[in-house]
């Protein structure tokens, strides 16, 4: 027989990742806040359409993001595939993901 779980109990948390965004450029919009901690479900399109809120950048303008100065991810790229071939241990060995952003196309 399975159990059976009660309604009322606590779900699973996703499993995140943080990512830690620094601007490229001074044309980019100012960054307070630089962690967030993303679902690795979330895909990069809908992390731009949040950062572009966040930065208050219109969505008439462009949001570039880059891996290692040099890789964008596509739109549809999960953060799961990011993680996986491109976070690193920060100093506590927790995995970090760090992008770099523009609002104008700089690397390629």
């Amino acid at each position: 027989m399975s159990e059976i779980q009660p309604q009322d109990a606590p779900k699973p948390k996703p499993p995140k990742i943080r990512v830690r965004i620094d601007k490229i450029d001074d044309e980019s919009g100012e960054v307070k806040k630089k962690n967030y901690d993303i679902k690795l479900s979330d895909t990069v399109a809908h992390f731009t359409a949040t950062m572009r809120k966040v930065l208050r950048i219109p969505a008439s303008d462009s949001l570039f993001f880059y891996i290692h100065e040099t890789f964008s991810p596509s739109l549809d790229t999960t953060f799961e595939i990011l993680a996986r071939h491109y976070a690193e241990k920060d100093e506590k060995g927790k995995e970090v993901l760090h992008l770099k952003f523009s609002t104008t196309p700089v690397y390629g």
